[in-house]
């Protein structure tokens, strides 16, 4: 039993047999990702206050890919109206909020880790989920799990990701892909969907 196609792929190319390969993709568990209506008084708390919200809530970490999320808030820093949120804690942690200090990006806010059953009001506080790993052969046929909670929280997704969870996020039609790294194209997204209407 595998988590994705590509990793059913990798595994007939070494010889085991198609029939003996059952994908059985992760779940999310409903109970504590779900729709929920944004708590206001929440969102003021946080100081996520901006029309349109962007975030990526998870793991800082060197896999992530999370200057590019960084660069994006960059390139949009004059759209007063889109702001970008980073929920979680990390091995990056530290540089990104160094880098968002020092470039005088007000356009991030960064939210320490929150526990896991308040993690459906986060989420509702963003109008758009990001979810971001390095262009990797293991990342291509890796599924994070956060595709399925962003998915089963009624959340569109911004998959900057390769292979297996870009293909879900767009056979799914719940948001958009685009390359890994590509702080343009991540920036373009990022206004074509803050340009739409609800």
């Amino acid at each position: 039993a595998v988590i994705s196609p590509g990793m059913a792929d990798v595994l007939q190319s070494r010889g085991v047999p198609a029939e003996k390969i059952s994908v059985v993709p992760n779940w999310a568990e409903e109970s504590s990702f779900r729709p929920v209506p944004r708590n206001e008084e929440l969102s003021a708390q946080l100081g996520i206050d901006r029309e349109f919200t962007i975030m990526y809530a998870g793991n800082l970490g060197e896999m992530q890919n999370l200057d590019a999320f960084l660069d994006a808030a960059s390139i949009l820093r004059n759209r007063n109206d889109i702001g970008f949120v980073l929920v979680g804690a990390g091995v990056r942690g530290n540089a990104l909020a160094e880098r968002v200090t020092k470039e005088r990006l007000d356009n991030v806010t960064f939210v320490g880790p929150q526990p896991f059953d308040k993690m459906a009001d986060i989420l509702a506080l963003a109008d758009v989920q990001l979810i971001s790993l390095k262009d990797d052969p293991l990342y291509r046929i890796t599924m994070p799990s956060k595709v399925q909670a962003n998915m089963a929280a009624g959340l569109p997704i911004i998959a900057a990701v390769a292979g297996d969870a870009a293909r879900v996020v767009e056979d799914a039609d719940c948001g958009r892909s685009v390359a890994p790294g590509d702080a343009n194209a991540l920036a373009s997204t990022i206004s074509e969907l803050a340009d739409m209407n609800p």
